[in-house]
């Protein structure tokens, strides 16, 4: 390999590396994770919630301003996929919150979606 290669092999490492993501949780037991920030998020509704189902939370944030609101959203939404595919489920956004720009100052990338686990169709 050649130093361009090195550099690129390495900037993606830094760049996957640099999301931290909490565990999915019930919302019932759970506190989100833009409860006192400093700098608050803006949360949109997607969709009705189910009658009955339970919902979870999970939350991801970045480590840097280098990475986008959408890497994020992408990592977030695939961990909560995953997580309904071991039910035999499919999932269901209800809610996400994300952090607005600039994102600088520690005021980094951050997303939290609240779904829920429906029976597949």
């Amino acid at each position: 390999m050649n130093i361009k290669n090195n550099s690129i092999i390495l900037i993606i490492i830094l760049l996957t590396g640099c999301a931290k993501s909490s565990t999915i949780q019930p919302v019932k037991m759970s506190e989100s994770g833009f409860s006192g920030a400093v700098f608050s998020g803006e949360t949109n509704k997607i969709a009705m919630p189910t009658h009955g189902e339970e919902q979870f939370r999970i939350f991801h944030h970045a480590a840097t301003g280098f990475v986008s609101v959408g890497t994020i959203r992408n990592s977030a939404e695939t961990r909560a996929t995953e997580f309904c595919k071991r039910k035999n489920k499919s999932l269901n956004v209800v809610q996400e919150t994300t952090s607005t720009p600039p994102h600088i100052l520690g005021n980094f990338p951050r997303i939290e979606l609240i779904f829920e686990c429906l029976a597949i169709k």
